[in-house]
């Protein structure tokens, strides 16, 4: 209770909106070089566009648009799972 997971294939500025309701936020994803077995930074919005595309977006960009569209102010982390096989992906 208290708790709600998503998993996404990567995150959207649709996303954004879902942040309107968060305290805290965990962002976890792969990681080609981190720490083992993981590590976990404290994320920033990150100012700045969008990039060329709105069909992916850091989470520091999530966090801004979250910030200056619906006034979300989460607490929000990254965690890296250190991944070493990733096939095609690289």
């Amino acid at each position: 209770p208290g708790y709600t997971v998503e998993a996404n294939y990567q995150l959207q500025v649709e996303d954004a909106a879902e942040l309107a309701g968060c305290d805290r936020v965990l962002f976890v994803d792969a990681d080609r070089a981190g720490c083992e077995p993981f590590r976990i930074e404290r994320l920033r919005p990150e100012s700045g566009g969008i990039g060329f595309t709105s069909h992916s977006i850091s989470p520091g960009r999530l966090l801004a648009l979250g910030r200056d569209l619906f006034g979300a102010e989460p607490e929000a982390w990254l965690m890296g799972i250190r991944g070493y096989d990733f096939d095609q992906f690289g």
